[in-house]
């Protein structure tokens, strides 16, 4: 513990160093500084509505204007006048082409949802078995794994039952001779 006290009181003391300031306009840490923005001053309904005609007044002043620069003109609008496109006739014999496509696809599939029976190509007689030249198979009486299996228990619990029986009398002529002795 002494060498341990000494070792800490010879090592430097640790002081941590402030940030580095990198520009007076950042806050704390690194952060900019968000200015404040001014206040919103509220506007009376009345004042936005004056705002509204004046605008009107404006238009109309220069609309009227227009007109007392060129008297006798009528500025109706323009009608123009229909225009043909090639890209429209070749784009409606394409559509034309495609509808004829379909209409030839759509009358294939109909014609291959029809039942067509084909044609037998064994015209050859019909199929007749040949009677067969081996006996007919006969049915004996089979023993089964499982009955033989059964008989022997039988025979196992029969003889298990005997002993028992035995161990039971033999138990009974003890005592019997125990309580005679007594």
């Amino acid at each position: 513990e002494e060498l341990e006290l000494e070792k800490m009181a010879a090592a430097q003391k640790f002081k941590a160093r402030p940030p580095p300031r990198r520009g007076a306009s950042r806050g704390a840490a690194g952060v900019p500084q968000v200015l404040k923005r001014p206040a919103t001053v509220p506007q009376s309904p009345a004042i936005v509505k004056s705002q509204k005609y004046a605008k009107q007044a404006r238009e109309n002043a220069s609309k009227r204007r227009r007109e007392a620069a060129a008297p006798g003109f009528d500025p109706a609008p323009t009608v123009p006048a229909p225009f043909h496109l090639r890209s429209q006739e070749l784009h409606e014999l394409a559509r034309k082409r495609q509808k004829r496509e379909h209409d030839r696809e759509a009358e294939k599939e109909n014609a291959a949802r029809l039942f067509h029976a084909q044609k037998n190509k064994s015209a050859g007689p019909r199929f007749v078995p040949r009677p067969s030249l081996r006996p007919l198979t006969v049915c004996d009486n089979v023993e089964l794994h499982s009955d033989r299996q059964h008989a022997r228990r039988q025979a196992y619990e029969e003889q298990k039952r005997q002993r028992d029986r035995r161990a039971q009398e033999r138990r009974a002529a003890q005592e019997a001779e125990q309580r005679q002795r007594e």
